[in-house]
This record gives C-alpha cells, sequence and structure tokens, in this order.
C-alpha cells in the first residue's frame, strides 16, 4: 500500500485534490543484477550468491515475491545489514513456500525497506534431479525523495554497524526438510535464534501427501491448537497451512521469545513416505535495540 494518501480529504470527508507527494513513491521491481534475470543450477546442485541490488535513485520497500521456475528448488535469503550480510531466514526453504506468480505473489509478513545500493542476495538449491532455471522478481516501492532528520548523520552512523531492529523472517524445521515414513510420527523442533524474537504471522507448507500437525509453544507448555479440556492433537496441514500464492494468516501474530523452541509434531496419512517442507512466516524483533 502506499505510504502516502493519494487523495486529499477535509475532516467533512469532502475530496480537495490529489495529493502531489504522491509522485514521490513509484512502483519498482528489484531483479537480478545479472542479464535476463535467470539463475541456473545442475541437478542437485546450488546456484552461486545472485545479488539483487537497489539503484542509486532511492530507497526501496519490497513488498511481496514472485517466480518463474523449471523445477523444484530450495532458496535462502540474505540482506545487507550495516557492513555485513545477514539471513531472513534459519535455512533454505521450499520455493514454493515463498514465492508467488505475478497472478498472486507472495504478499511478505513485513514490507523490507533497502536503502539506495544496498543488496538482497540469494541463492537457490535445485531438488528436481535436473537442470532449473529460476527467475525472481521482488515487487516495491520506490520513494524518490526523502525528509532528512537533522540528526540523520549521527543515526546513519550508527546503522553502518546495524540497520534493522525489525524485518521479515522465516523460519523452516531445524533439521530441514523431513520425509514421514508411512503412517509414522516425528517430533521435530524449530529454536528462535538467539539476537531477536519471532512474531509468527503466516505458514506455507509442501509436501508429498497429507499429514496432521500440532504446533506447540515450548515455554508456555501449550499447543496453537487447542482441544475440549486443555488437550491438543494434530489436525490437518490443509486447514492451517496455505501455499506461496496463499499462505495461512493468522489473526493475530504470536510472540515467541529469543532462545525458545517451537516444538511440531508431524504424522503422515498417506501411508507411504512423505516429505514436508514447512516455513513460518513473521518477523524477526531484535532483542536489544542498540549494543
Amino acid at each position: 500500500m502506499p505510504t502516502i494518501e493519494t487523495v486529499q480529504s477535509a475532516p467533512d470527508g469532502r475530496v480537495l485534490g490529489v495529493n502531489p507527494r504522491r509522485l514521490l513513491e513509484l512502483p519498482y521491481f528489484l531483479l537480478t543484477n545479472q542479464p535476463l534475470n535467470e539463475v541456473t543450477m545442475a541437478a542437485n546442485q546450488s546456484s552461486s550468491p545472485v545479488v539483487m541490488s537497489a539503484n542509486a535513485d532511492g530507497p526501496i520497500q519490497i513488498v511481496s515475491f514472485a517466480h518463474q521456475k523449471t523445477g523444484a528448488a530450495l532458496t535462502f535469503l540474505q540482506i545487507q545489514d550495516g557492513q555485513n550480510l545477514r539471513g531472513l531466514m534459519n535455512g533454505a526453504v521450499h520455493i514454493d513456500t515463498l514465492f508467488g506468480s505475478g497472478q498472486q505473489p507472495y504478499r511478505l509478513p513485513e514490507a523490507l525497506y533497502l536503502d539506495a545500493s544496498r543488496a538482497l542476495v540469494t541463492s537457490f538449491i535445485d531438488i528436481s534431479g535436473s537442470s532449473n532455471a529460476v527467475r525472481f522478481a521482488a515487487n516495491a516501492q520506490r520513494f524518490t525523495s526523502c525528509k532528512v532528520h537533522k540528526g540523520i548523520e549521527a543515526i546513519q552512523k550508527r546503522l553502518a554497524e546495524r540497520k534493522y531492529i525489525s524485518v521479515p523472517y522465516w523460519y523452516t524445521l531445524d533439521n530441514g526438510p523431513v520425509t514421514l515414513a508411512a503412517s509414522a510420527t516425528s517430533n521435530q523442533t524449530i529454536t528462535i535464534a538467539q539476537d531477536h524474537h519471532f512474531q509468527l504471522y503466516q505458514l506455507s507448507a509442501v509436501s508429498t501427501g497429507a499429514f496432521n500437525i500440532d504446533i506447540i509453544d515450548a515455554i508456555r507448555g501449550e499447543s496453537m491448537i487447542d482441544a475440549p479440556q486443555g488437550t491438543s492433537y494434530g489436525v490437518s496441514s490443509n486447514l492451517i497451512f496455505g501455499s506461496a500464492n496463499f499462505p495461512f494468516k493468522f489473526h493475530e501474530r504470536r510472540l515467541f521469545q529469543a532462545g525458545q523452541k517451537i516444538l511440531i509434531t508431524l504424522t503422515d496419512r498417506t501411508g507411504a513416505p512423505n516429505t514436508v517442507y514447512l516455513t513460518f512466516g513473521g518477523c524477526a524483533l531484535a532483542s536489544r535495540l542498540w549494543r
């Protein structure tokens, strides 16, 4: 959504006119720096890290992801955070849990801000067993003019060390994808990093078959899926997990503190081996704002 309202209105609702400041915000598409915007991989191999740099015309705010591909793959995203690269996920996630299409892009759980000349860095891992190619676009807004606070120089110097207080972030299982034996149950964990808290907002998954899932907050010792008399049980993943095109979104975000664990119980319902990829989307909140 635009951060500057297009139409100026009076308190009584009358339209006064179009806000000329709205011209300072433009649609922007952040693409890979290499020609033709295509990242290639050999079968079961990784691509080299691919840089996607915002140009010098102004900062951008990424709001959604879209892609095309020739086969299944995993992806790992990073950003420039001050002088360093910072991961936006705890491990590589399935591309179909994170990147939508042009018709149905994946909406980020929180917009990602990049200063001019900063970059998003992505890499891909083929899991199709064949040569693979991915085209990726981050859909954004570009700001062509910014108001500068009189103390901005000191703030920017401090941010050169660490820029972000809050960023979109994605968690997958600590052990990555899990293959369930036929009709078997597997207990897995997600461990929140020590340097941030995590607000969970949306869920997406890819699997080779149906499965049940229970999600337990380890600190509270309670499931996110309540049942009568204080009990809990696994429910069909199709009820609470979406896809990259339509991730399941909570009405309220759920906060998990730095260092805590989320316990995941998965049960196969197919009667055959079942490989499951989970992606928990939300935002990472710095556990300390300043160091």
